[in-house]
């Protein structure tokens, strides 16, 4: 379609944000599993853990030990982890990632929340940790949360966003993800931020982190694509959520993105019936139903066929 990129890189976050914010722990050995089902879906890229304080995401308290296991798969896909300091950034630096993601948010009231940070510290402590991350030979980027809205403050000026995003791209980190924490953004804000962040930053690569709390994911997704960004994060079974942003709901579902894509003429190298099939794998492990369109669909067509 006119307008839109030829191709769509999607970075698969299931594991880190899909499970993070689940309150079952799923056992290492199970994680394992569906990072290496994943793998043969021909998403290009995974997210699999995260360095940080296991007593407030105990969830990822395995991330070492998953990398561990699944180091292997480093030759068919690229492996990444987040970290929100330079002690995590030098755990996470030691393992067969490819890519360190570092983070911090737009706005004062998630900033506090998510890290104990202001946003001015939460800078600096990424430069920090870019620098630990580049020493190791890995690659960098920076992930902004609350880029669009925020849950204490309320929509984010994109002029702000901008600034932030400058103030870090000054540093030569060139690799940014914008991310609609809670998922309430609108097309309009994602434009008009996409706009300001160029223009403020033009040789920075632009990716989105889009939630679905309302319904309006894929409809972000498709104006972020009209606007060139080809550079996406999505979870397998629209599971996942930010246990520090109250109201954060699920992540856009891998297996929803690649539908829209593959319909839209996009290409995304993935497998659309074996992430599905994954996808129904998902309930077992989580504890309940999963509320990805696809899968819904199928089980009503099971359930029609019965």
């Amino acid at each position: 379609m006119a307008g839109l990129p030829q191709r769509v890189v999607i970075t698969e976050v299931g594991l880190r944000d899909g499970l993070q914010n689940e309150s079952a722990t799923v056992p290492t050995a199970d994680k394992e599993s569906l990072a290496r089902r994943l793998a043969g879906t021909g998403l290009p890229r995974l997210e699999v853990g995260a360095f940080v304080r296991p007593d407030l995401v105990p969830q990822m308290a395995d991330s070492g030990e998953l990398l561990g296991r699944i180091g292997d798969l480093s030759s068919t896909v690229e492996l990444c982890a987040i970290a929100p300091n330079v002690r995590g950034a030098e755990r996470a630096a030691g393992t067969d990632v490819s890519e360190v993601r570092l983070f911090l948010s737009a706005s004062e009231g998630h900033s506090q929340s998510n890290t104990g940070r202001t946003v001015a510290e939460g800078i600096a402590a990424v430069l920090a940790a870019a620098d630990v991350v580049r020493a190791a030979g890995k690659r960098v980027s920076v992930g902004v949360a609350t880029a669009f809205v925020c849950p204490f403050e309320g929509n984010i000026d994109p002029r702000v966003l901008a600034g932030i995003v400058g103030q870090i791209t000054q540093d030569g980190i060139d690799r940014i993800g914008l991310a609609d924490t809670i998922g309430k953004a609108h097309p309009g804000q994602v434009r008009d931020a996409l706009h300001a962040v160029r223009d403020a930053s033009p040789e920075a690569t632009i990716g989105l982190h889009l939630h679905d709390t309302y319904g309006t994911g894929l409809a972000n997704a498709w104006v972020a694509m009209e606007e060139g960004v080809n550079i996406f994060d999505s979870s397998i079974g629209g599971v996942g959520g930010c246990p520090f942003a109250p109201g954060a709901a699920g992540n856009v579902a891998t297996e929803d993105l690649v539908f829209m894509c593959h319909a839209a003429g996009v290409e995304t190298g993935v497998d659309l019936e074996a992430v599905n099939t994954v996808a129904q794998t998902l309930p077992a492990l989580v504890g309940h139903p999963i509320e990805s369109r696809q899968s819904r669909l199928r089980a009503k067509a099971v359930a029609e066929d019965v």
